[in-house]
């Protein structure tokens, strides 16, 4: 990563190692092969870096400035070809890693992850228009982008490759309810976490702030319904996935395997909470909740 020079300080790159990015892989893959770790963790910390990146530059203040670097990224995981050479980081690691993805996965998965990063760059460019014009979005409207800001559903196809499964159209678009209150567990508690961040750098694109503005609540009282949300969230996520039916055996086990990553991940999210440097409120966070359930 440092010889692609996505690192401009000493400051940054102790910032990554703090944050534990491999830790989050293996908590959210503990049965995956080695290969697989590498593969998740450095798209993983691609992704980070990115976004990183473009907070850094104030790129994400700019909407068709990063409306343009972002279909950039699209344009060339519709159209892979060789690098000119005068590509930046970005581009260099993306070539390398979507090159990877795309020996294990089928052509149906290559266009759902398509799907998925184009969703993610949508997100980002209306935050950015957000940002723009100091507007503060409804709750309802927050919520749905923000399942695609978090770039889960990302991930959630990459538990696909993990697990070496290949789910029809047809199961993923019955499972998508639980996909999206996977999503919303960790992107919320991931909020909480984050609060003292977003506040520090203006930005409103935060749950608990959200929350404050649509209600007329006190940062606490904000807190609190937060905790209250993620509750509910995953108590409807334990009994959809009771009610699942049946659809034989093969597709069965199938199905149990891409459930079990989307259940690591909201596990394996508040675990990596607790062990990285990006958040530092993980434990008082998780006292909000468990007091609000």
């Amino acid at each position: 990563m440092q010889a692609r020079r996505y690192f401009r300080t000493e400051a940054q790159l102790e910032r990554f190692k703090a944050a534990k990015f491999a830790w989050l892989t293996g908590r959210v893959h503990p049965d995956a092969s080695f290969e697989d770790l590498l593969l998740v963790a450095t798209y993983m910390s691609w992704l980070f870096l990115v976004d990183d990146l473009y907070d850094e530059a104030e790129m994400g203040r700019y909407p068709e400035r990063l409306k343009a670097q972002l279909g950039e990224i699209i344009d060339r995981m519709k159209h892979p070809r060789p690098l000119r050479g005068d590509e930046g980081p970005v581009m260099v690691g993306l070539a390398d890693l979507w090159e990877r993805m795309r020996q294990r996965g089928t052509p149906r998965w290559e266009q759902r992850f398509i799907q998925t990063f184009e969703g993610y760059a949508y997100a980002c460019h209306w935050e950015a228009e957000n940002r723009a014009s100091h507007r503060v979005p409804p709750l309802a409207e927050y919520m749905e982008f923000r399942r695609h800001t978090s770039a889960l559903y990302q991930f959630f196809s990459l538990v696909e490759l993990v697990e070496g499964v290949a789910l029809t159209p047809e199961i993923l678009e019955y499972v998508h309810a639980l996909e999206v209150r996977a999503d919303d567990g960790v992107s919320w508690v991931n909020d909480m976490l984050s609060l003292d961040k977003e506040v520090r750098a203006g930005d409103v694109h935060n749950l608990v702030l959200v929350l404050q503005h649509e209600y007329g609540l006190s940062a606490q009282g904000a807190m609190d319904h937060a905790a209250r949300l993620y509750n509910q969230r995953m108590r409807e996520y334990v009994e959809l996935e009771r009610g699942l039916p049946s659809y034989g055996l093969e597709t069965d086990v199938a199905l149990q395997r891409y459930l079990k990553g989307l259940r690591c991940w909201v596990r394996g999210n508040l675990d990596w909470s607790y062990e990285s440097g990006r958040y530092g409120k993980a434990l008082a966070v998780m006292t909000e909740v468990r007091a609000a359930s």
